[in-house]
């Protein structure tokens, strides 16, 4: 059971880190690590990586006077980072990766059920040259959206209503009692 305090973004970003985990994204043989949150630079000797972060949005969707409600869009990104000794090998090890982040993440049908609707994904990618290498920079954005509502704190809990009449000359009075349980 999940902590009833945590972000819905962080349960869909950790969520994501799971289902990739347990898929297994391999390259030349090797399992490449994934990491929840992003490091700005990733150290030159790391040669392959996942890094899966989120940015989220929310518009509002309530109405004067009601409790706020808000459309969430989340971006879930999935960052790799490959370092190859040429540019095709770059590419190859990228088209790899992205290939295996869809298959893992949008095949899993408890991951894509954490989002109300999934409308767009969008993969970038640029190569740069390193000393002796060439570095991958992949990411795969895909859009999560759902509807968060925020009703009030209820600080004391009603117990009673009671309900009293004056009923018009000539009738009998009534008396109406309502408990509630909590």
């Amino acid at each position: 059971m999940s902590d009833p305090l945590e972000d819905q973004a962080a349960i869909v970003r950790k969520a994501a880190v799971a289902s990739l985990v347990a898929y297994g994204i391999m390259l030349d043989g090797a399992l490449v690590p994934v990491e929840d949150e992003r490091i700005d630079t990733v150290e030159s000797d790391i040669d392959q990586i996942i890094e899966v972060y989120a940015d989220e949005n929310g518009a509002t969707a309530s109405r004067a006077g009601t409790a706020p409600a808000f459309d969430i869009t989340l971006q879930l990104i999935v960052q790799a980072v490959v370092r190859r000794a040429n540019k095709s090998a770059a590419v190859a090890a990228s088209d790899a990766i992205i290939a295996q982040v869809k298959d893992a993440l949008l095949s899993d049908g408890n991951w894509v059920k954490l989002s109300a609707n999934l409308p767009n994904f969008r993969v970038t990618r640029s190569l740069k040259p390193e000393t002796e290498r060439v570095v991958g920079d992949t990411r795969i954005l895909i859009e999560c959206a759902w509807r968060e509502v925020y009703p009030p704190r209820v600080v004391q809990q009603l117990g009673t209503i009671t309900f009293t009449t004056t009923p018009p000359a000539g009738t009998v009075p009534i008396a109406a009692g309502v408990t509630l349980q909590t």
